[in-house]
Formats: C-alpha cells, sequence, structure tokens
C-alpha cells in the first residue's frame, strides 16, 4: 500500500497517512486486517500502478475509475471480485491476468487507451462473471464462442463491446445464453461484424441490443421470444427485407432504431410510447410508403413473398424503390401493361430456395433463375401458372422430382446433376466443384440424349421403309402430344430444354 501510495502521488484529501492502512481513506480491510477494498474514484489521480499489489491476497474489489492512471495495468490476487478501472490512461492488461480468476464477477474496462489486444481465452476461467464491459478498449479480433450458456460464463448476463475493432459474426454459442444488455455497436475497424442477426432470436432474456453501426445483413430475425426486451437498436447496418410483426408487437419495447439500412415493405407503425428512430428522409431503407401502418400495393408483396427464401438480397433491396415495380422498373422485373411478364433472376448469385408464391404472379411468362446457387426442389405450384411459358433454373443445386407443367412450357434443367433424386447426394459430380467436372456431366447427358434421338430416328426410317412394303400406316408425327428436345449449343455443358408441343408446331 505504501508503494500505491507512492505510485500515484495521493492527494492530502485521501488522508493516506496513518500508519494503519486499513484506516485510511477508500481502503477496506477484513478481521485479520488484510486489504480487501480499494476505491479511489475520480481524484484526477496520475502515475503507474505498482506491481505489489498482486500481494494484496485478500483483495476483493479494486476501482480506480475516472483519474489519469496510466502504463500496464498489474497483475491483482485470485480472490479478486469486482474490477472497475473506466476511464483512464492504461495502456495493457497482461494476456493472462484473468486465469485463475474464478470470483471475478464484475469487469468494466471502459475507455482506456489499450494497445490491440483479443479477448483473452483466459477469460474462461471467471466462472463467476456477470457483467464485462469493454466499450473503447482496443479490442481486436472476433467474439469468442465462450459467452454462451452452456460454455463456462453461463452466468453471463451484461456484454458490453462496443467502439471497438472487432469483425467476423455473432457465434451461434450466444443463442439460449442468459445475456439480457448485449452492446457490440459502434465497430470502429474496416471490417465490422458481419453476417446475420439470426442468433439474437434465441437469446431470450435479452432486454437491450445495441448491434448498430456495423456491416450485418439480411433480414431481421423473429423477435417473438424476446418478450423482456426494452430498447433495440440497429440503425446503420445493411439489413433487408420487412420489419416482421414480431418486433412491432413486442408487450414491453420502449425504443427502437431502424434508420439507414435496406429494409423494405411498409413503414412499421409500433404502438403509442414508443421511441420511433426510423427516418424516412435520407434513409436507405426502402420501404414502399412513407406513411408508417400503410400496406403495399399486391404486387410489391408479392415479389417480397417471392424474395423472403432467397435472404432478401441486398441488390434488390438497394435498388427495388416506390410502391410499382413496374413504372419504378425494378431490377430483374419485366412489365407489359402493367404486369409483371418477366422475372429474370439469372447470374445474381442468389442462394435459397424457389419460392412457391411465384404462383401469384399470374401474368408471368418467363421465370429465368439460372446460374444460381439455389437448392431444394422445383414447387408444384408453379405448374398453375396459366401464362407461363419458359421456366429456366439450369445450373442451380435442385434436385427432385421435376413437376409435371401444362403443353408449350419450356423447361431448362441442365446443370442440376440431382435433377429427378428424391435426395441431393453430397458428392461433387456434375459440376458442384468446378467447372471441369460439370461439363464432363453435360457431355455424358448429352450424348445419351443423342443416342436416343439417333437410335429412334433410324428405327422410325426402318419402319416407314419397311411398312409401305408391307401397306402399314405408321403415323409417325401426328401424335398430338409429341415431345421435342433442345440443346442449346451455346452453354457451358450441359443445358437441355424439354418442351411439350401440340400437333402442328
Amino acid at each position: 500500500m505504501i508503494n500505491l501510495k507512492g505510485a500515484i502521488g495521493a492527494p492530502i484529501a485521501l488522508q493516506w497517512t496513518n500508519p494503519d492502512v486499513c484506516r485510511w481513506e477508500n481502503i477496506s480491510c477484513d478481521s485479520r486486517n488484510r486489504v480487501t477494498d480499494i476505491k479511489i474514484v475520480n481524484l484526477n489521480l496520475q502515475g503507474i500502478l505498482p506491481k505489489e499489489l498482486v500481494q494484496l491476497t485478500a483483495l476483493q474489489h479494486f476501482e480506480c475509475q475516472g483519474n489519469g492512471l496510466t502504463g500496464s495495468f498489474p497483475y491483482l490476487s485470485k480472490s479478486l471480485q469486482r474490477l472497475i478501472i473506466h476511464d483512464n490512461k492504461f495502456t495493457s492488461i497482461p494476456s493472462d491476468f484473468f486465469t485463475g480468476m474464478g470470483n471475478l464477477i464484475e469487469v468494466n474496462i471502459d475507455d482506456n487507451p489499450l494497445s490491440s489486444w483479443k479477448i483473452p481465452n483466459s477469460l474462461k476461467d471467471c466462472v463467476a462473471l456477470q457483467n464485462f464491459s469493454a466499450h473503447n478498449a482496443g479490442i481486436v479480433g472476433t467474439i469468442p464462442d465462450f459467452f454462451g450458456r452452456d460454455g463456462p460464463l453461463s452466468g453471463l448476463i451484461f456484454l458490453e463491446l462496443s467502439s471497438n475493432r472487432l469483425e467476423g459474426v455473432l457465434p451461434a454459442s450466444l443463442s439460449s445464453s442468459s445475456i439480457q444488455s448485449f452492446l457490440v455497436n459502434g465497430q470502429n475497424g474496416d471490417n465490422k461484424l458481419t453476417g446475420t442477426l439470426d442468433v439474437l432470436q434465441n437469446m431470450t432474456s435479452l432486454k437491450k441490443i445495441w448491434v448498430n453501426d456495423n456491416s450485418f445483413t439480411g433480414p431481421i430475425p423473429d423477435v417473438s421470444r424476446l418478450d423482456q426486451l426494452l430498447d433495440i437498436n440497429l440503425r446503420d447496418n445493411q439489413l433487408t427485407g420487412v420489419v416482421p410483426p414480431s418486433l412491432v408487437n413486442l408487450p414491453n419495447l420502449g425504443a427502437v432504431k431502424l434508420t439507414n439500412n435496406y429494409l423494405q415493405g411498409s413503414p412499421p407503425k409500433f404502438r403509442d410510447g414508443v421511441e420511433v428512430d426510423n427516418n424516412m428522409v435520407g434513409s436507405r431503407n426502402n420501404f414502399c410508403t412513407d406513411v408508417p401502418g400503410q400496406p403495399c400495393s399486391p404486387l410489391v408483396n408479392a415479389l417480397l413473398l417471392v424474395i423472403e427464401p432467397l435472404g432478401y438480397p441486398l441488390e434488390f433491396a438497394e435498388s427495388w424503390r416506390g410502391n410499382d415495380p413496374c413504372v419504378n422498373k425494378w431490377t430483374g422485373i419485366i412489365c407489359a401493361g402493367g404486369n409483371i411478364s418477366v422475372i429474370n433472376f439469372q447470374n445474381m448469385g442468389l442462394i435459397g430456395h424457389i419460392s412457391p408464391n411465384f404462383a401469384s404472379l399470374s401474368s408471368l411468362t418467363k421465370l429465368l433463375l439460372a446460374n444460381n446457387s439455389l437448392t431444394g426442389t422445383i414447387p408444384s405450384q408453379l405448374t398453375s401458372m396459366p401464362l407461363l411459358q419458359e421456366l429456366d433454373v439450369s445450373n442451380n443445386h435442385l434436385y427432385g422430382r421435376v413437376p409435371s407443367f401444362p403443353k408449350g412450357v419450356v423447361l431448362t434443367l441442365g446443370g442440376n446433376p440431382d435433377i429427378g433424386k428424391d435426395k441431393p447426394s453430397n458428392s461433387d459430380s456434375f459440376g458442384f466443384g468446378g467447372s471441369g467436372n460439370k461439363n464432363n456431366g453435360g457431355g455424358v447427358i448429352v450424348g445419351i440424349i443423342l443416342g436416343i434421338v439417333i437410335l429412334l430416328c433410324i428405327g422410325a426410317l426402318l419402319i416407314i421403309k419397311f411398312g409401305k412394303r408391307l401397306g402399314i400406316h405408321t403415323g409417325i408425327g401426328k401424335h398430338p402430344d409429341a415431345i421435342k428436345v433442345h440443346h442449346k449449343y451455346q452453354w457451358d455443358g450441359n443445358d437441355v430444354k424439354v418442351s411439350v408441343v401440340s400437333d402442328g408446331e
């Protein structure tokens, strides 16, 4: 303690003059005269804390916030329960500082100019930890995966990592955690935090969510299970899709911020008393109208349902503006007479499933989804589209039985090696792994088809030739449901068009 007094230039106000340190101002001791608490707060103290502090083996609380202390923070006793050192000028904390600190309940190291450091694995030793706050504390790297309920820090209820240089995605281990306040807003690095916010929907203890000023993408997840949520800040990200009713209907919500994303659909109307930051002017959000609660046009709603299984891609969210896809010339949408006639989503890097809601677009004549990464099956609902002439789903990862489409519908299915199979294969054959395999698979398919066609032609010629000699009428070419097989020779390997046509076509 004498070393501490000398190091920080203890002011007269502290009255650290008594030979008995247990009588010093802001110092507490136990019955054995061992120092347990040091609370030297907002005293404009300067200097470097001495390394001898680790010798205070009974120390439980160390608080020195609101001073000008600098240098490397020293090791402290493993008996420590509370560490509050925010608003100082400390430059580093030992990477193994938290090793063995199984009694530590609260840590606040906010607003210190610490040299770049990652959240250390030694923090896992703090099994009693409830509050960890490191706002503006020089943290880099990713959020570790040990903050969840199933990890060593299962009792954590407050986690603040805002205004650092964190990057990467939110770890799945956060799911079902006990965290009530989750603040990771305002990362200052080049990459920031990314990925979706899906993990939040299972953090059912949450009362406060601040993830603003990052680079999160995808839709706002279903938050219906977060019925204790009071405050959510999602602004200044790259979120897309519609604002879910589960957010609007939260019973205890008091504040919500959504400005500067790429949200779509109808602007949400929250109940009276909810503080809403959802600026319609100068915001990137592309709501269909400026009036909260006003519904979008049927065409807008239909298209939003179509792209929901695709995760509301950012390219659409950035460019789909207004309440009329035809007048505003939405990306991928071609209209005729005010109705959508063609949807061209080819070569857009789409991931997800083909929505059965395409069938609600009754005026659609062409649906072009080629050269993406779509999975799942072709929805049978598409067979009911009355004006559909062409469906191109080539070069995706589809599987399953191809539904029976009406006569005249041209299907392009090539480049889906599992089409017709009950389930997708695990192999990369026929093009999952690269263009070489894909072209080889296409060659096999085309070779088989051409072989069959040649055999049929030879057989037909023989039948015609010998049939005439025998007086037999063959009737070849007259069947009303004859099938045409089209090959596209300017292709990447295995596009095949199949259409059902009527007699005389």
